[in-house]
């Protein structure tokens, strides 16, 4: 090869090699595209607001306030269960515990607690009619929460339960930021006798302290591209490069 055409070759194949690197991330999540939408809370037609007032309780007695919402589009089965429990009562003052849907842009699921009030709040899909969705495809469910106050820095537990056919299993995180996501394995051990080729129900459990405030964006299934997928990309590159200098 001349020296001309060395000069014209290699920035040639410096341009294909920088597009096959930026390719390599897109091709790596590609897998990502089959992510399933659980719950984008974006619909209050039926999912209402449960609100739970109580101030003049003398004792820190559990009470719950209760509401399905049903032929909600966006929903995973169409079915959203609100449970509020409240297991803490202290003071004289306001003991409210409030949860809702947002009614206008951006949408997110909203729970506030006074100071005098603690407990926590279950999601349920799949209820009255089981899902009997296959997640197969899937690796991981997502938590997105848009805002946590941490009051006195304490945690935000979360709690994913997951019922199938063959049996189901509870796996346990906690938020200790201001916001973030949340992700629950299907790998993880507490899964092992899931079988996520036919989940019937999903609960989440946020339990939260006293004086809590938080907003949840959504709550997905999604796809984790291996990391093989993106080095794969890149030593096909490298192969081609290697390949073409050999022809010339």
């Amino acid at each position: 090869m001349r020296f001309t055409g060395l000069v014209a070759y290699l920035p040639m194949q410096l341009v294909k090699f920088c597009k096959l690197i930026i390719l390599a991330p897109i091709l790596a999540s590609s897998s990502l595209q089959g992510a399933v939408l659980i719950d984008q809370f974006n619909n209050t037609a039926s999912g209402g607001t449960v609100d739970l007032l109580i101030q003049t309780l003398p004792s820190a007695t559990p009470t719950t306030a209760t509401f399905t919402g049903t032929g909600i589009s966006g929903v995973l089965g169409g079915e959203r269960r609100f449970t509020i429990v409240r297991t803490v009562a202290t003071g004289a003052g306001d003991r409210r515990i409030t949860a809702s849907i947002s009614t206008a842009s951006p949408y997110f699921l909203q729970y506030s607690s006074s100071s005098g009030a603690g407990g926590y709040l279950e999601l349920q899909y799949g209820v009255t009619t089981p899902l009997n969705f296959n997640m197969l495809g899937n690796s991981q469910f997502e938590i997105d929460f848009e805002s946590y106050d941490l009051p006195g820095g304490q945690s935000l537990v979360v709690s994913l339960l997951l019922n199938s056919s063959a049996g189901s299993g509870t796996l346990v995180r906690s938020l200790t930021t201001d916001g973030g996501i949340l992700t629950f394995e299907f790998s993880d051990p507490n899964y092992a006798s899931v079988n996520f080729s036919d989940i019937d129900s999903i609960t989440a459990r946020f339990t939260a302290p006293r004086g809590a405030d938080f907003n949840v964006n959504s709550i997905t299934a999604t796809a984790v591209p291996e990391p093989s997928v993106g080095l794969m990309s890149l030593a096909g590159a490298a192969f081609l490069i290697s390949r073409r200098r050999r022809s010339c």
